[in-house]
């Protein structure tokens, strides 16, 4: 494959919270930007950012958990051997 898997661990840990979040990051964005308030797009602008920040907290704890399990990157494809 081109890109690794994330392993066997599904889609990783706190999908919907994260997506919950930057939803409502985006909302409040537009909301800001509508009513012209500095106040909502910079709540907006700080909510996305824990939204960005809890993808990478539960990116790292998923592959600590790969690492020892004993599940590296070292997975190679074997392919035909030619001779």
């Amino acid at each position: 494959m081109i890109f690794p898997g994330r392993g066997s661990g599904g889609p990783g840990r706190f999908l919907q919270e994260r997506v919950r979040v930057l939803l409502f990051g985006a909302i409040l964005a537009l909301a800001g930007i509508g009513l012209d308030s500095s106040i909502l797009v910079g709540l907006a602008i700080l909510v996305l950012i824990g939204g960005v920040v809890l993808s990478f907290l539960s990116g790292q704890k998923q592959g600590k958990k790969d690492d020892a399990s004993g599940r590296g990157e070292s997975h190679e494809e074997s392919g035909p051997e030619l001779h």
